[in-house]
């Protein structure tokens, strides 16, 4: 963290409860991307000058709110790490619903499967597609394509789009992973979906990270040349948390925070006729993640290659707890990590087939009878400290926080 972003983020706090007392959640969400455990070590370290109050609250044990009859196939489904995936909040998709009328659009969904479920349960658009990685997302969510009208799609946004996509969308939804590289190439694969539309994006908050404020300007002035108009409403877009890094904050004490994460919304109404830049091509490669799931927990491994086999089967990163410090950012000194879960694990592993192997076994005896799942794992021929890693994996209950929104 270098002393500038640090010190805008003090400052940020500073303003923030100049104008009123403000729970942790609300001083999180006014620091604009910077992350909660982050934040908590900075009000830490600006005492005296912050003090803490202690209020009793009060809340009903059931709370009805205007979009609870909305039921999401995709709120049991745990999250994927390996995509960092968030899905926006009720709230969100109901504020998006309303933005304009729908009757006579065909809307792209581009990784945001939560706002494409929405507008198909309720039948909003004249056709509806979603385009995203996440082939359990695409299993959950194949009943809904069942109408004419709708359809879901297994698809990396960095290919090129399907030829019989090209050009037959009045509006593209997108929600990029947070970084400029990958902002470029989605935005212009959904120009190609929707030429002379319309795009509506997410765009990442100016405290993400150090350099993400000259990012966004940069974003903004390509958008601009495309644009006939372009309009920005800030901190419009709320996320869930998901799994991965729900099980992480609260590894760090952090508990009922309630959706934290906010994106700027930029819809860009295309000039017509406007040349689709294709973006640059040299992406870092994308390795290839196998998925196990045993009950509710996803795990991913990969093998890329690379990593030497060991007499530890699996082991934890030097220096890094089991739980990783943030599962959603792009750390230094991770890369070696090659087993993920959705509740924010990550380890390297030795010889990545085996444990495949293993995981479908397990995953088999878990379907059978979970109670046999300890003694399945004491026989595995394995060395103790993987075995020891499995049992926390697979055996240790996870209890969701509740947030208090949908």
């Amino acid at each position: 963290m270098t002393e500038s972003y640090k010190n805008q983020l003090v400052e940020r706090v500073r303003q923030a409860l100049s104008e009123e007392d403000m729970p942790f959640g609300g001083i999180v969400r006014a620091c604009r991307g910077a992350y909660p455990t982050l934040v908590l070590q900075l009000l830490k370290n600006m005492r005296p000058e912050i003090a803490t109050k202690t209020i009793e609250a009060f809340a009903l044990e059931s709370l009805s709110r205007r979009n609870s009859e909305i039921a999401s196939g995709l709120s049991e489904l745990e999250g994927n790490p390996v995509l960092s995936s968030w899905y926006f909040t009720s709230d969100t998709c109901y504020r998006l619903e309303r933005l304009q009328d729908w009757s006579e659009c065909a809307i792209a969904f581009m990784g945001t499967p939560r706002m494409y479920e929405w507008f198909a349960q309720k039948k909003i658009g004249k056709r509806r597609t979603l385009l995203d990685l996440d082939a359990l997302v695409i299993d959950r969510l194949q009943t809904l394509a069942m109408a004419r009208n709708d359809e879901v799609a297994l698809a990396d946004i960095r290919d090129i789009v399907p030829d019989r996509l090209r050009g037959q969308f009045q509006w593209a939804i997108l929600d990029p992973p947070w970084y400029p590289e990958d902002y470029q190439v989605w935005i212009s694969q959904a120009m190609a979906l929707a030429p002379g539309g319309t795009l509506c994006i997410s765009l990442f908050p100016e405290l993400t990270r150090p350099d993400a404020s000259a990012e966004r300007l940069r974003i903004l002035r390509d958008l601009k040349e495309s644009a006939g108009r372009l309009t920005v409403v800030s901190e419009w877009l709320e996320y869930q948390i998901p799994s991965f890094e729900e099980c992480q904050l609260a590894a760090s004490g952090i508990t009922s925070l309630g959706p934290w994460k906010l994106s700027d919304m930029v819809i860009c109404e295309l000039k017509p006729g406007v040349r689709v830049n294709p973006g640059p091509r040299q992406f870092q490669r994308r390795d290839a993640w196998f998925e196990v799931d045993v009950g509710a927990l996803r795990i991913f491994v990969t093998d890329p290659g690379d990593i030497r086999p060991g007499k530890e089967l699996l082991k934890i990163v030097e220096g890094v707890s089991l739980t990783l410090p943030s599962p959603s950012r792009r750390l230094p000194g991770l890369e070696n990590i090659n087993v993920l879960t959705s509740r924010g694990d990550g380890l390297t592993c030795s010889y990545p087939p085996e444990l495949i192997k293993i995981l479908k076994d397990l995953r088999d005896v878990s379907l059978r009878n979970r109670s046999g799942l300890a003694d399945r794992i004491d026989r595995l021929s394995i060395d103790h400290s993987s075995r020891n890693l499995l049992k926390k994996l697979l055996l240790t209950p996870v209890v969701r926080q509740k947030s208090g929104r949908p």
